[in-house]
C-alpha cells in the first residue's frame, strides 16, 4: 500500500475538518458513481486508489462550508478587478495551472454566521463567448454538493494543479468583507428565476426531460429549476445553460462527465447549450481495433 506523498498529505486539515476528497480521473470526472452522497476518502485512500489522477473538493454546506470561485480565463480575473477584488489578495487557498496564468481556483470556507446568511447554489457570469476555437470564458461560484472542483494532480491538457507561496492548503480561510459581498451578489442572482430557454425556435419532438440530469444535476424537486435538460429520441443529452445549474466550465468536446462524453456546444443568447452522448469506451476500443 502507498503513503500519501507529501503534497497530498498537506491536505489532511481538510479531512479531519469534514470536507469531502474525491478521488478524479484524466478528465476531472470523478470515480466514485455517487460522489455527491460519498463521505469522500482518506489521504491514504486517495494515493491507493485505481486510476486516480486528481483530487476533487467538493463544494457546498454540508461538507466543511466549501466555497469556491473558478475563474477561466483573463477576462474572468478583469472582471473581478471591476469589483476591486485581486485573488492574489484574497488571502485564502488557491489553485493555479502550470501552463495557463489565467486558470485560477479560490477556496473559502465559510464562518457559521456566513453560512446561516445564504443557501446551497452556483451561479456562472460568463465574461467572454467562444470564439475562433478559443474556450468561452467566464467566473464560476460554486456552492453545492453537486459540485467539485480540483484541487491538485493532472490537469486534462498535460499541466500540473500548482499551490502558490503563502496561498496553499493551509491557507484556507473565511471571504472577507468585500469578498463577501460578492459572494452574497452572486447568491441574490443565483435566486432570480431564470428566463425560459428556447434554444431552437422549432420545439424538438421526440424528447424527454432528464429529471435529473447526470451532467449538471437540474431538477425540479426543492432547490430546483423550472427549466430542463432533455434526452432525445437519438440518444443525446442536451444540458441547457443556467445561473443554479449548467454544465462544468471548461469542458471540451470528448470529455466525460458522469458517463456522458461532449459531443457538441451550441451557444445561444441565454450560454452555451452542451450536447452529450453516452459514452462507450468498449465501442471506442473496437474502432480503434478496425483503424
Amino acid at each position: 500500500m502507498k503513503s500519501p506523498k507529501p503534497q497530498l498529505k498537506r491536505l489532511q486539515p481538510f479531512f479531519s475538518s469534514g470536507c469531502c476528497l474525491l478521488p478524479c480521473g484524466s478528465h476531472k470526472n470523478p470515480l466514485l458513481k455517487s460522489w455527491p452522497s460519498s463521505p469522500g476518502l482518506s489521504l491514504v485512500e486517495l494515493a491507493n486508489f485505481p486510476g486516480c489522477k486528481a483530487v476533487g473538493l467538493r463544494t457546498g454546506p454540508e461538507d466543511g462550508q466549501i466555497l469556491s470561485i473558478d475563474l477561466d480565463g483573463q477576462s474572468a480575473i478583469d472582471r473581478l478587478w471591476k469589483d476591486s477584488l485581486d485573488p492574489f489578495m484574497s488571502g485564502t487557498f488557491i489553485v493555479g495551472r502550470s501552463g495557463d496564468p489565467w486558470r485560477l481556483k479560490l477556496q473559502f470556507r465559510l464562518t457559521p454566521e456566513q453560512a446561516a446568511e445564504i443557501s446551497s447554489f452556483q451561479t456562472t457570469i460568463h465574461t467572454k463567448p467562444a470564439c475562433n476555437g478559443a474556450k468561452a470564458e467566464a467566473v464560476e461560484v460554486l456552492y453545492s454538493r453537486r459540485r467539485q472542483v480540483i484541487i491538485g494532480g493532472r490537469h486534462p491538457s498535460g499541466d500540473s494543479y500548482i499551490w502558490f507561496d503563502g496561498a496553499g492548503p493551509e491557507q484556507l480561510e473565511a471571504p472577507d468583507s468585500k469578498w463577501w459581498a460578492f459572494i452574497k451578489e452572486c447568491h441574490a442572482r443565483a435566486q432570480q428565476p431564470p428566463q425560459k430557454h428556447r434554444p431552437t425556435d422549432r420545439k424538438r419532438s421526440n424528447t424527454r426531460r432528464a429529471n435529473p440530469c447526470p451532467v449538471c444535476g437540474r431538477h425540479d424537486g426543492p432547490g430546483g429549476s423550472n427549466l430542463w435538460c432533455e434526452y432525445s429520441s437519438s440518444g443525446l443529452l442536451f444540458c441547457m445553460p443556467g445561473t443554479t445549474f449548467s454544465a462544468p466550465a471548461g469542458l471540451r468536446i470528448g470529455y466525460v462527465v458522469n458517463g456522458w462524453a461532449l459531443k457538441k456546444i451550441t451557444q445561444t443568447q441565454d450560454g452555451p447549450v452542451h450536447v452529450f452522448g453516452q459514452h462507450d469506451p468498449e465501442k471506442l476500443k473496437r474502432q480503434s481495433d478496425v483503424e
